[in-house]
């Protein structure tokens, strides 16, 4: 037999990320048309009607694009899951399912004496990653508020997770 060498196969090139837009209208078209009726309901006539001109623009969509989209959505429901718990919300629920509402509240408002909440205190246990995918699309004045609200670790962590561009 000869000499075994195989031709190589090439590599899959490396699919373009969606834009921001592509990807609402993907999710959104996956929803049914009650759903989809009640988040429309939600935004802004200008949103709407970018959200309306790329879903006709749709067409049919890849499965992988698809797969994409609804991942990077559920990783971002968990990922919100995670930050949203804890802080005095949290606390107040708990306390007012094992106690009772008036308990509750007796209890909350004596600790609020000695203790507020410090402001995104919560995103300081959340993961870089994270924080870099909720704010990789956000206006830089939103992503300086969140950072100035990190430690300093943190904040150069999720800095050097963007684009360079960015």
């Amino acid at each position: 037999m000869g000499g075994g060498n195989l031709p190589a196969v090439p590599a899959a090139p490396e699919r373009p990320e969606l834009p921001g837009l592509r990807k609402a209208a993907v999710f959104l078209a996956q929803m049914s048309k009650e759903e989809a009726g009640v988040l429309l309901s939600k935004l802004r006539p200008r949103e709407v009607e970018s959200l309306t001109r790329e879903l006709m623009r749709l067409g049919s969509v890849e499965s992988e694009d698809v797969d994409i989209v609804m991942n990077e959505f559920h990783g971002l429901m968990t990922a919100q899951h995670f930050i949203g718990r804890g802080g005095v919300d949290f606390a107040r629920e708990i306390l007012a399912a094992g106690l009772g509402e008036d308990k509750a509240e007796g209890i909350l408002s004596r600790l609020n004496v000695v203790y507020t909440e410090v402001p995104f205190a919560s995103l300081r246990n959340a993961d870089v990653r994270q924080l870099v995918t909720f704010l990789k699309d956000e206006h830089a004045q939103i992503i300086a508020l969140v950072l100035a609200h990190l430690t300093a670790g943190q904040s150069a962590e999720v800095l050097s997770g963007f684009a360079p561009e960015q």
